[in-house]
Order: structure tokens, then sequence, then C-alpha cells
């Protein structure tokens, strides 16, 4: 239990025997103390955060500190210290080469710590209190930093890395703020100059008809040379026109900005599985775990996890991810399956709760007609060629920002209730039902719009991929969320105890593959026979 108290003085404790602080207090002698025993020096790091003023040297902080923090409880800390510093990427705060720098020393130092890897670990902090020093905390201090970390209790701890990860937050929204302010100023002089504009033109109004007086007296060669200038110009525009239109069919990418670009899906991807581990996670206060449901689930996914092990909370949640995801992929195949018949008729005896299923089918129809069309009639238009991919990106990135949006809607009705209704045979909620509501059918729209949907915007399709218990560790494919101790193995070869969210990739069996995502595991050391 968490007994740690600051110190109080009554004011006759203070002046006992006409003494005061000051009369007692040394301030150039670091070893001071009031005769406490339990003296908490820990208040000293203070004196170095204030010597610190750019977001990365709070990342550097962040990691020193996590560095006398147990790892399982570092997970969610880590992510979401790595999803602000996305935020204040995107949002134009920092650049390119600051940002993978800091991304690549988090992934480094998660990884060490997870495959306890202490040479590598080591390594890392030197780095780290190297950075540390340009940025106004030299060598010994940083060493003071680190013992007075290790002297914290967890709440302290705890407290300490919230403030760090709300300190980089703080420069992202402070960015996003001026951004906002910058482009209101853009605006204000796109208008002042566009006001400009006009009163220059209703000034050269006079000039312009006496120009075309002048125009008018041209000799009759010199007409001829403009017309004809024009005319050239009119071909090679039309020419450029159709060599950009020829261009765009042949394209099948989307544009950088746009929702569909596979850059912008990746960071949809990984906003999900923030939030699924956010809805997951078994470690809060407000959460019971029934021991049995949590044990069946355990052996469904052939974990060797069980409720008395060590780190079972942690592979809990991994597992309650991927049923999740497997439980709304089911379960909207069947509700597909069951409307089928529903949706065969014309357009106007569709309902408007079927659409959905309807776009869904028939353009799966049409694909399938366009593609037997080219391969009966021959051609060597790319229209046709391309046709299927075209109409399948674009109705697909339709559904996969407007489909199932309705709180109403059949399916979304029915998911939510089933669920829910898993969830609470495994934890028990203390938490407002309306709050995980409002979490599970957000969480399930995005596992339909991304799964369903979206990653049939790209070219070619990726697929999604769980790694079963006991397959090998594989880095290309793989990211390490956690790792589960054997006692009596000491062995470096890994493979994985639970997959909470599958690789999003393409050619998964061949060497040449495109990795979107990583495969979400937990790992341990693998049993030799």
């Amino acid at each position: 239990m968490y007994n740690h108290k600051p110190k109080y003085y009554s004011g006759n404790q203070i002046n006992n025997n006409n003494d005061t602080f000051e009369d007692n207090y040394d301030g150039n002698n670091e070893n001071y103390h009031d005769g406490n025993d339990n003296y908490d020096e820990t208040w000293k790091v203070f004196r170095y955060l204030v010597r610190v003023h750019k977001w990365d040297a709070f990342v550097y902080l962040f990691l020193l500190l996590c560095n006398s923090v147990e790892i399982n409880t570092l997970m969610r800390d880590i992510m979401e210290m790595k999803s602000n510093i996305n935020q204040l990427y995107r949002r134009g705060g920092t650049c390119e080469e600051k940002y993978s720098k800091t991304i690549q020393i988090i992934d480094d130092y998660r990884e060490s710590r997870v495959v306890n890897n202490e040479d590598k670990r080591a390594e890392l902090i030197v780095s780290i209190r190297q950075q540390l020093e340009l940025h106004n905390i030299p060598q010994d201090c940083s060493l003071d930093l680190v013992c007075l970390f290790d002297k914290m209790v967890d709440i302290q701890r705890n407290m300490l890395l919230n403030d760090f990860i709300s300190r980089v937050y703080g420069f992202s929204k402070f960015t996003e703020h001026l951004n906002e302010e910058r482009n209101k100023k853009d605006q204000t002089r796109v208008d002042e100059c566009s006001q400009l504009n006009m009163d220059q033109k209703k000034n050269k109004e006079p000039s312009i008809i006496e120009m075309n007086v002048s125009k008018a007296t041209m000799n009759e060669g010199e007409m001829v040379i403009q017309k004809l200038k024009q005319e050239n110009e009119a071909l090679r525009q039309e020419a450029s026109k159709y060599q950009a239109e020829l261009g765009g069919i042949r394209n099948v990418g989307w544009r950088d900005n746009d929702s569909n670009n596979s850059m912008q899906l990746v960071k949809d991807i990984e906003k999900l599985q923030w939030d699924l581990l956010n809805f997951t996670t078994v470690k809060r206060d407000h959460i019971q775990i029934k021991t049995d449901s949590a044990n069946e689930l355990f052996k469904a996914y052939q974990c060797e996890t069980t409720i008395n092990s060590p780190n079972m909370k942690l592979v809990l949640g991994a597992a309650l991810q991927q049923y999740l995801i497997d439980l709304i992929l089911k379960f909207t195949d069947e509700y597909f399956n069951k409307v089928f018949n529903d949706i065969r008729g014309s357009a106007s005896q569709i309902t408007d709760e079927m659409l959905d299923a309807a776009i869904y089918f028939r353009t799966n129809d049409l694909i399938e007609l366009i593609k037997r069309f080219t391969e009966t009639n021959a051609g060597i238009d790319v229209h046709t060629q391309l046709l299927p991919i075209k109409l399948r990106q674009h109705i697909y990135a339709m559904l996969g920002q407007r489909s199932f949006v309705k709180s109403n809607h059949p399916l979304i009705f029915d998911l939510l209730s089933e669920t829910l209704s898993y969830m609470t045979r495994i934890i028990i909620f203390k938490e407002k039902n309306e709050k995980i509501q409002l979490e599970a059918a957000s969480i399930i729209r995005k596992v339909l719009h991304i799964f369903y949907f979206r990653l049939y915007t790209q070219e070619p399709i990726p697929s999604i991929h769980f790694f079963k218990s006991g397959e090998v560790y594989d880095p290309g494919v793989m990211e390490i969320m956690g790792r589960v101790e054997r006692d009596d193995e000491d062995v470096e070869e890994l493979e994985v105890e639970i997959c909470s969210f599958p690789a999003v990739v393409t050619l998964i069996e061949e060497e040449e593959r495109r990795v979107f995502t990583k495969a979400q595991v937990i790992v341990r050391p693998k049993m030799i026979i």
C-alpha cells in the first residue's frame, strides 16, 4: 500500500526553540535533511526539469524514467507518447528527421525491454543521456536523475510519466493553434490581395479599351500569326489534357491528401490499435475478471498463460482484442449472407438499412461481369483493363466512409449487443454502461470500415493475418507488445503466445511483400523439446 506522505509542520513545530527554517537550511548542502530518516528527496527532479524547453527532451526524460518501471506496465504509456509525437509531426510541429529519430529510439528501447536485451538497453540509455546533454542536462545531472527515479514509489513515477506525455501533447496542441492562427492570417492576406486586384482591374479598364483599339489596327499578317499561335497553344493544351486523363486512368493510387492513401490508411489502423488496447485493458481498477471464463479464452487460443500467471492481465487483454476482431468480421459475414436473398430484387424494393449490403454485393457482381467481359471480348484499351480496379477502389472508398454510420442500424445494434455480452462473460465493468457502449460502437465501425472495405481501396489488395500461438516470432511482420517469461527456460528464440492485432500485408507467403502494419504479439521463450 502506498503510504509515502509529504511531511507537514505546525506553526509551533517550525519555531521550536526559536529556530526558523532559514536558520537550519543550508542551500549548498545536498545532503541536508531535517533529521527524519524518511525524508523524501525525489522533489529534486524538478530542479532539472526547469532546464528543459523542447519537446524531444521530454521524450528522452520519459525513456529515462521508463528504465525504472516494469515493462508490462509501460506499453500503454509508450503507445500514447508515440501517438502524441505522430500528432505533433502531422501538424508540422517538428521536422521529419527529428520525428523519425525519436520514434526509432522509442521502438528500439521498447524492443530491448520486451526481449530482455540488457546490452542494447544499456547502450540506448547512454545514447539518451547524451541527447539530454544537448538540452542542458549534463551527464552528472542525468545520473542524478536516474538515482532519483529509482527512489520514487510507483504512484510518483506514474504521475511523472503522465506529465512527460502531457508535455508532448501540449506541444502538439500549441502547434495546432499556431496553424489555425497562421491560416487565418493567410486568408486575410488572400482577401486583401483579391480586393487589391479588383481595384487594379477597375483602374485598368480605360487602358484595356485603348489596347483593344490598337489591336484592331494590327496588319493582316500579324493577325494571321497571332491566330496560328493561339490555335497551336489550344492544340497543345488539348493534347496535355488527354495525356493527363490517360495518366489518371492508368494510375491506381491515391493522392497524398486522400483518406484512402496508404499512409493515411496506416495511421487509421494504428488509431484502431490504440482504441482496442484501451477498450480491452483489464489492469484498471474499475474492472473485475471472471477467472473461469478467462481460462476458457486462454485455452481457446492455446495460450500457456493461466489465471494465476504473473502476466495474466497482459495476455487476457490481447486475447480479447483478437476475439473482438474475429467476432465483428464473422458476425458481419453472417449478416451479409442472411440478407443476400432480400436484396436480389429491384433497387426500389431494397430498404435503406440494406443499402450497404446491396451495394457491396452488386459491386462484386459487376466486377466479376466486367472481368468476364474483358476475357471474352478482345481489345487493347486501357479503360477496360483498369475498370474493375477503379470501380472496386472508389465504391469501397465510399463504403469505407459512409456504411453503417447510423446508430440504429441493425448490424451495429446486434454487433454491439453481441460484443458487450461476450465482454461481460469475461470481465465486469464498474464504469457507466453508456461510456462502454460508445467505445464499443466506435471500435465496431472502425473494424468494419477498415477491414471490410478500406483495405479493398488498395492495389494490390492487402490481407490480414493473425499468427497462432506457438508460431516462431518474425520481426519482419510482428511487433512485440509484451513478453511472457518461463522460469525454467533461458533461451533466445521466441515464439508467439498470443496475437492481439493482425498483420496487414500483401503477398505474405512470398519473399517480396509490403507490410502496411505489423501484427502485434506477446511472445514467450520457445520451448526446447
